[in-house]
């Protein structure tokens, strides 16, 4: 059931995020900042369902078959996709309150500069269980 579930979820997920990333490329309207930072929360969407699939694997076969370099890669792709999406949906919520309140929309510069900004700052902190500050281990 779980195994289900999570190859369901993964599988409409990305759907779903590749259908919201292609239309971003294709659709000239669509194509501002503020879509830029949903888009960039598509792609990480699409990391966590990515994540989700490796885990329905597993749990159909009733066992991690990764082993632990698996193990290692799983958790670190898992959370650089969750930090990416969780920080991706705080600079969405404040650019559509500043976007209300100041009136002035967010300029390409300033949204690749937040963009790359999440993403490095997701990495970094995915990349420190694997440096030895903490661990990515089993379930």
């Amino acid at each position: 059931a779980v195994g289900t579930a999570l190859l369901l979820e993964a599988l409409i997920g990305l759907l779903l995020n590749g259908l919201t990333i292609l239309s971003f490329y294709k659709i000239k309207d669509l194509q501002t900042p503020s879509n830029l930072l949903v888009a960039s929360l598509a792609v990480s969407d699409s990391g966590i369902c990515l994540n989700a699939l490796v885990a329905a694997f597993s749990s159909f076969q009733r066992y991690w078959p990764y082993g632990s370099e698996g193990c290692q890669t799983h958790g670190f792709q898992g959370f650089l996709a969750a930090l990416a999406s969780i920080n991706t949906c705080a600079a969405i919520a404040w650019d559509r309150y500043h976007l209300n309140c100041s009136r002035s929309k967010l300029q390409w510069s300033n949204a690749m500069v937040v963009i790359l900004f999440i993403w490095a700052f997701a990495g970094f902190w995915s990349l420190m269980p694997l440096l030895g500050w903490g661990e990515y281990d089993y379930e």
